[in-house]
């Protein structure tokens, strides 16, 4: 199995950029879909759990997944965090006049980016719990 996945590996190293771009952006359209449908799940199976004391197990296992996914986010938020105010540290202590200090902006930029979009992600998984407590 892991030659497959080193075979498969290989060949997206040497992919057309546009190749590769359009395939991430459809990974990202699937995740969506995905997501939306474990959402919907989570909100029917909690339903008919007050209905069918049979579901309570599955609607346990579902809210378990959630706060699984909602830790692994906080971890990612706090980890882009502490980079982020390295950055900012290391900005504040030098002269901006290098190069390598527009390079430092542009990723701590990125990463407030990539942080106010986990903090989205932490929010609709509450939203999703907090509405159907158990």
């Amino acid at each position: 199995m892991q030659l497959f996945y080193a075979f498969i590996y290989s060949k997206y190293l040497y992919m057309d950029i546009s190749i590769r771009d359009k395939l991430l952006d459809n990974l990202q359209i699937e995740l969506g879909y995905r997501k939306n449908m474990l959402k919907d799940k989570y909100s029917n199976v909690n339903k008919l759990s007050n209905e069918n004391n049979f579901l309570s197990e599955v609607k346990t296992n579902y809210k378990k997944h959630y706060n699984y996914i909602k830790k692994i986010k906080e971890e990612q938020y706090r980890s882009m965090s502490v980079i982020a105010d390295y950055l900012d540290n290391l900005l504040e202590q030098t002269d901006g006049a290098d190069k390598s200090i527009h390079k430092a902006t542009l990723q701590q930029r990125k990463i407030v980016t990539e942080m106010n979009k986990i903090q989205k992600e932490i929010d609709e998984i509450v939203n999703i719990t907090d509405k159907d407590t158990i």
